[in-house]
């Protein structure tokens, strides 16, 4: 048999727990650090689409500003000129 001899099978081995403690702290802490950096990456990425999207947008809010101004200018009837002068006999 190997292992060490004990005169007591319920004692607890404190330095044992508190290594085991740790290590299970560090597994945890790097699970935990990819975990949020895949996150970031993803929050970047997405703020980068919006920012494209909005800037869409705004060009076609432009667009549609131009347009909906020459639909009102060809909808106001022409300006016609009259002459008020009389006419000599």
């Amino acid at each position: 048999m190997y292992g060490r001899e004990v005169d007591d099978f319920r004692t607890v081995d404190y330095d044992a727990l508190a290594m085991l403690n740790i290590s299970a702290t560090q597994q945890i802490k790097k699970d935990t650090d990819a975990e949020v950096k895949a996150l970031r990456d993803e929050n970047a990425e997405l703020k980068a689409r919006v920012a494209a999207l909005e800037a869409r947008d705004k060009e076609r809010d432009g667009k549609l500003a131009s347009i909906e101004t020459l639909l009102k200018s060809m909808s106001k009837p022409p300006v016609q000129t009259a002459s008020l002068n009389a006419v000599a006999e």
